[in-house]
């Protein structure tokens, strides 16, 4: 009966009592005082913050700091956002996940790719073709699009049989929603989702807000490091706070943009070709150590890390953004709060 009780107390956070960060606030001073992260973290259950804290700067030279409004490259954890919009455009009736690609991308030289297959990095594409670069080294929607109709890429596999995480993919997906809605994806973006939720520090990296104020990347020695970052938009891209993040995590609970059932589908498992389930859904959301109610979004891209995990039955989100390359993980730093929150595993 008593290892019944301290199994509810242990999974209840943060019912059974107020959850005390002192322990997370030493670690962090350890990281700062060995210049170990340089980021921002953010803590909330059921919307409310109960922990924030940022350390190091987003611009070094002019020694501006970081905090939880500032913009940073979200890397892979834009594919969400991707996905959240073909959604919205599937529940308009204005295309299906089992359509193919080619019905919308014309010359498309693939026959038996979907929708679903780009939305889930099963269609075979690899993960990057860093030739399809404009003159000045971006890959831009239609400069991917070009690439893959004048080269006609040879597949990894047929679309359906495996996972490859593929940036590709959602740069094209992109490009569907550009042709099905008939607005620029950046555009899209901030009518359907950034504006509706008052996401005010959220954006896509376009060259019209190339000098907008944002976090700038760093290598490990804090050197500036800002090759392709306004690259393959839909795969990557997008830069968010933490508080912004935040907005569209509760949003996810709700149906202000899409209904409860189009969202549920976006973390089912994929079903391969042979009847196997895939690791990762719909826009690369993952179990996190195989459990149902935890999921979580994992991105990298140039020396961005980002983590973004939710406990969908208690409404615990936990928010890693760095900008730098750091000597402590986002995992690491994983492994450090799931134990301040209750979590064993």
């Amino acid at each position: 009966m008593l290892r019944a009780t301290v199994l509810i107390c242990l999974f209840s956070w943060p019912l059974c009592a107020q959850t005390d960060f002192s322990k997370l606030d030493a670690i962090l001073a350890d990281y700062k005082e060995s210049d170990a992260f340089n980021g921002t973290i953010l803590i909330a259950h059921d919307g409310k913050v109960t922990y924030s804290r940022s350390l190091g700067y987003a611009d070094f030279p002019n020694q501006i700091p970081l905090d939880k409004t500032t913009p940073m490259h979200l890397a892979s954890i834009s594919k969400g956002f991707t996905t959240l919009c073909i959604m919205i455009l599937k529940e308009r009736g204005l295309l299906h996940y089992e359509d193919e690609a080619k019905n919308y991308l014309e010359d498309f030289p693939y026959d038996q790719m979907t929708i679903r297959h780009l939305m889930t990095s099963t269609s075979g594409l690899k993960r990057l073709y860093n030739k399809a670069t404009d003159g000045d080294d971006v890959v831009a929607i239609d400069d991917m699009v070009r690439f893959i109709v004048s080269k006609k890429p040879k597949l990894q596999f047929k679309p359906g049989d495996e996972f490859l995480s593929s940036i590709v993919g959602y740069c094209l997906l992109a490009a569907v929603i550009e042709k099905v809605s008939g607005k620029r994806f950046d555009q899209f973006l901030a009518d359907e989702i950034f504006n509706s939720l008052e996401m005010g520090n959220t954006f896509l990296l376009t060259n019209e807000n190339r000098n907008r104020f944002k976090a700038i990347s760093y290598d490990a020695k804090s050197k500036e490091k800002e090759w392709f970052l306004g690259s393959y938009s839909g795969g990557v891209g997008i830069y968010s706070s933490a508080e912004d993040l935040l907005k569209w995590d509760q949003a996810l609970y709700s149906e202000v943009l899409v209904s409860k059932e189009t969202l549920a589908v976006a973390f089912e498992p994929f079903v391969y070709n042979d009847g196997t389930a895939s690791h990762v859904t719909m826009g690369g959301w993952m179990r996190w150590k195989g459990q149902e109610n935890l999921i979580f979004k994992n991105g990298d891209w140039v020396a961005n890390n980002a983590i973004l995990f939710r406990d969908i039955e208690r409404k615990v989100i936990i928010i890693i953004m760095n900008n730098r390359q750091n000597k402590i993980s986002k995992f690491d730093l994983m492994d450090e709060i799931l134990p301040v929150l209750g979590y064993s595993i």
